[in-house]
């Protein structure tokens, strides 16, 4: 039986580290903070918010030029829960030309559409990961605590 769960409790980790997202950071979030998942491409990521890209086993942090503040700070902490929950199997590390050549697009690219994009136009996956703060830490949102925070965002 022990060997069952075992078996079990890897692939879950497996199937967690190997899946692929995209995390949107809204800009301007008070309490709670959100991460919705988005798509996986350069015309996801803006200057105004914060974004992290989980990987699996490399988890990039890219904060946006005009960010705040306290979006980059909330973000950093969210990177680093991603980090730490994964026990040791992941790193973290800044937005380096990896990361852009995983969204298929460069930083230049980000900046020059900057002035002509509002934060808005990142789409939300439906149906896709969010994490929720509190004063304790972060955790998967609920289904109702996602649909009330896509209703501020979009």
């Amino acid at each position: 039986r022990m060997r069952t769960a075992r078996k079990k409790k890897l692939e879950k980790a497996v199937s967690t580290y190997m899946s692929a997202r995209l995390l949107r950071m809204p800009r301007g979030h008070k309490k709670p903070r959100f991460a919705f998942q988005v798509d996986m491409d350069v015309e996801s990521v803006n200057q105004q918010e914060c974004f992290v890209l989980d990987m699996g086993d490399k988890i990039y942090l890219y904060q946006g030029a005009s960010s705040t503040p306290f979006d980059k700070t909330a973000a950093a902490g969210f990177a680093d829960y991603l980090e730490k929950s994964k026990n040791g199997a992941a790193t973290l590390s800044n937005a380096d030309d990896y990361f852009w050549r995983l969204l298929n697009g460069s930083e230049e690219e980000v900046k020059a559409e900057a002035a002509s994009k509002s934060s808005d136009e990142a789409g939300i996956v439906a149906g896709g990961v969010a994490f929720v703060s509190d004063d304790v830490g972060w955790v998967r949102a609920t289904a109702a605590q996602v649909e009330e925070q896509m209703a501020r965002v979009s």
